[in-house]
């Protein structure tokens, strides 16, 4: 029923001295919902990995945002004409920062009884998360855009990073120092070298005669670090896509539904893992299904990174 038929309904009832009956409308029909609201922050690596996620991408409108450090960076170089203010003024803060800025927001409001973890919390700008407000998508008509790639655009994150590294000058600027190192450590590994990577990785997985001590052995993790990809036992994997993290079935049919190489790096680092440190036999790593499972998401990384 329409919410304002709702109240056309309780106020007639209240013309009539029918009190009870309009308390029992608004109790049964339009009831306010008391939730305990809890304080909530996210840590500046919480922030840059469900950035890096979601591709940069504002999830309710699909435009692309931008690194918070390469905007603090060219204030350093234009300060009057590309202004920072830190209390955030619009008279006195460039609107960039409030277009392009990526923040992380709660799909479904916690002030609504939302959850506060990565499965509820998507990128997007400032000003559409200060617009959204307590509201769900139903509520102010809006729309869940799908991630975006990181092959095709990372926040100009690689490029904040160049350009810091050829102007130490700028880590004067706390703000900017802070992006800098938390960009430098989960920084987008290049798409040749993570071309590089699946190819070297497919051909083993795909070798009848390979030996599981090649495939459990240091040198896949070695490989995997020095691409950046974080061993996170498939728990960021897995609060996306579930049991795909382990299981070939499941991956199937979404595999070419997934573009974040970092998330994709970080299932096979983990996945690579258990059978490294905490599978009863690695030699299981061989059997057909588990096999299987590696060379679906190397030849994933390999179809995005060769686009």
């Amino acid at each position: 029923m329409d919410r304002s038929q709702i109240l056309e309904n309780i106020s007639k009832l209240l013309i009539e001295s029918k009190t009870e009956e309009a308390r029992a409308i608004i109790q049964n029909e339009y009831p306010h919902k008391h939730i305990e609201l809890k304080k909530r922050s996210y840590t500046l690596k919480e922030k840059m990995e469900q950035f890096l996620r979601d591709g940069f991408i504002d999830r309710y409108t699909g435009k692309r945002l931008v690194n918070p450090g390469m905007l603090k960076a060219i204030t350093h170089y234009f300060p009057d004409d590309f202004p920072y203010d830190p209390h955030w003024k619009m008279t006195k803060t460039h609107i960039a920062y409030w277009d392009l800025i990526p923040t992380v927001d709660h799909i479904f409001p916690i002030a609504q009884g939302g959850v506060d973890n990565p499965s509820n919390w998507v990128t997007t700008s400032m000003k559409n998360n200060s617009i959204k407000s307590n509201y769900s998508l139903d509520e102010i008509n809006w729309e869940l855009y799908p991630s975006g790639s990181l092959r095709e655009w990372d926040g100009l994150t690689k490029r904040f990073v160049e350009l810091v590294d050829l102007n130490k000058e700028l880590l004067q600027d706390s703000y900017i120092k802070s992006w800098y190192k938390i960009s430098k450590s989960v920084c987008i590994p290049s798409m040749k070298d993570v071309y590089e990577f699946a190819i070297k990785w497919h051909k083993k997985f795909s070798d009848s005669n390979v030996s599981s001590i090649e495939l459990v052995d240091r040198f896949m993790a070695d490989d995997c670090e020095a691409l950046g990809f974080k061993m996170d036992c498939g728990n960021s994997f897995s609060e996306i896509h579930g049991k795909a993290v382990f299981d070939y079935e499941a991956l199937k049919p979404m595999i070419n539904r997934i573009s974040d190489i970092s998330l994709l790096g970080s299932a096979i680092y983990s996945r690579w893992r258990y059978f490294n440190h905490w599978a009863y036999n690695a030699e299981s790593i061989l059997e057909d299904n588990n096999r299987k499972w590696f060379l679906l998401v190397l030849n994933r990384l390999l179809q995005l990174s060769s686009q």
